[in-house]
């Protein structure tokens, strides 16, 4: 299926809204949960696993695609490193999380991965995407397949070393 670059475009910005609005909701729970004082540590595992298997494989995936053509472009190349350096905060932010001391912490980290990936989805979407999809020399389509073929592997990845973690059943 061939698409345009403005369907490109819709494509990426609609998945950067699922993952931020995911992100939000799970941010949201835990928060709730420790709010009402219940059991808050499902509710950061929902979070951790869902940020390990969709939102980091979908930045390596960045990094490897869209990011490699932003950076030759005039002018984007801080930015770019900016980005990347978002991710490595947010990284640092679930390891953060997965090892919080209790309800409070677990709350802010949570609130804070929120805030952090909602003000980066929204740079990519204003700063970035539209510089790509301007850039004549750019086709949108054609890195949205790259970028969708290493998110997909990146997945991959991620669920055959969790399956590699997981301990064994009696």
């Amino acid at each position: 299926m061939i698409i345009t670059e403005a369907e490109a475009y819709e494509a990426m910005l609609a998945h950067h809204a699922i993952l931020d609005r995911d992100v939000k909701s799970r941010s949201q729970v835990v928060v709730g949960e420790v709010g009402k004082g219940n059991s808050y540590q499902p509710a950061v595992a929902d979070l951790v696993s869902y940020l390990n298997s969709e939102v980091l494989p979908h930045a390596l995936a960045e990094e490897d695609s869209i990011y490699k053509i932003a950076a030759g472009i005039p002018g984007m190349s801080s930015m770019v490193q900016q980005m990347t350096l978002e991710h490595r905060a947010l990284a640092d932010a679930i390891t953060s999380l997965k090892s919080a001391s209790g309800g409070t912490q677990a709350a802010r980290e949570s609130a804070e991965i929120s805030a952090l990936f909602s003000s980066h989805v929204a740079k990519e979407n204003d700063l970035i995407l539209p510089r790509l999809l301007a850039d004549p020399e750019v086709d949108l389509s054609v890195a949205l397949t790259q970028m969708h073929e290493l998110f997909e592997a990146a997945k991959r990845s991620v669920s055959s070393l969790e399956s590699s973690e997981t301990p064994a059943s009696d």
